[in-house]
């Protein structure tokens, strides 16, 4: 009887040259062979994800809409030609 019944043991293998290890992940027994990842891709697509999650967080936290940037460059605007019609001298 195993320890942990139902499982397989975790067996990881690193091969194909530095850098490229790949782990076998634990299956229920009935299932066949355990399925080999790429720990190298598995680790790139949580970096990934978390990113995206990231990104989703700033959209909303700083994301504007298009009248919010309308709206903003027509106030620039104003204050532009506001501050030409109270100048003294006209720009040479």
């Amino acid at each position: 009887m195993r320890a942990n019944p139902g499982f397989e043991q975790h067996r990881v293998h690193v091969g194909g040259g530095p850098g490229h290890a790949t782990m076998c992940q634990p299956v229920t027994e009935g299932r066949g062979m355990s399925q080999i990842i790429n720990l190298n891709k598995r680790r790139k697509q949580k970096i990934r994800a978390e990113a995206e999650a990231q990104a989703a967080e700033n959209r909303v936290r700083f994301g504007r809409t298009l009248l919010q940037k309308q709206r903003d460059e027509a106030e620039r605007e104003e204050a532009r030609s506001r501050l030409e019609r109270l100048r003294r001298d006209p720009p040479a």
